[in-house]
């Protein structure tokens, strides 16, 4: 299975093949595209796999990026105010004063409020979740 943001690499089934959430213990084989399995996550079936593996390079990137976009766009009004209310809660009221030896520790903070990794997190769904319907929604020449 291949990630590919990262051209990460593994035989075992780690990431879907489709959304790129953790997969379970179904693939598909298109061997013209890709070498070895393609593994799956339980909501993706094996016709999204299809579809994703018939996929240009091109149009994969751009489903990818048009993905990733949506999620950043619904989620990054969120995640600017996690960090935001994390500085105004200790007292940074002026962002030139959180010089080097302050941004470590501010940093810190934001990680154990857990405000910012819950959107992280939200932004990671929205993306899986538009991958999927967008890929479930493009036409393509599945041949059985």
């Amino acid at each position: 299975m291949t990630l590919r943001f990262t051209q990460y690499r593994s035989g075992e089934p780690e990431i879907c093949g489709v959304c790129f959430r953790r997969a379970g213990h179904v693939g598909t084989v298109e061997p013209r595209i890709i070498q070895g399995l393609q593994w799956l996550c339980d909501l993706c079936g094996w016709k999204l796999g299809i579809k994703v593996a018939l996929m240009t390079p091109t149009k994969l990137e751009k489903t990818e990026a048009a993905a990733f976009d949506h999620a950043i766009e619904h989620n990054i009004s969120n995640l600017v105010a996690a960090i935001m209310g994390v500085l105004w809660d200790n007292g940074v009221r002026d962002l030139d004063r959180i010089t080097g030896d302050r941004f470590e520790p501010m940093v810190e903070k934001i990680f154990e409020n857990g405000e910012a990794s819950k959107v992280i997190a939200q932004m990671f769904l929205a993306y899986s979740n538009k991958m999927r319907k967008d890929t479930h929604d493009l036409d393509a020449d599945i041949p059985f």
